[in-house]
């Protein structure tokens, strides 16, 4: 399991520290600390 945060902006999700395959990973964006969207989006 990891939690990454990033500034504003399109970043990529670092996923070197996954084991091969595929996973369904949920996004939250957090503005002054209220989630304003969350979603699941599967990456691999």
């Amino acid at each position: 399991m990891s939690v990454q945060n990033f500034a504003m902006g399109n970043h990529e999700v670092d996923t070197r520290g996954l084991p091969y395959g595929i996973y369904d990973v949920d996004v939250e964006v957090i503005v002054n600390g209220r989630v304003v969207s969350k979603r699941t989006q599967r990456v691999n």
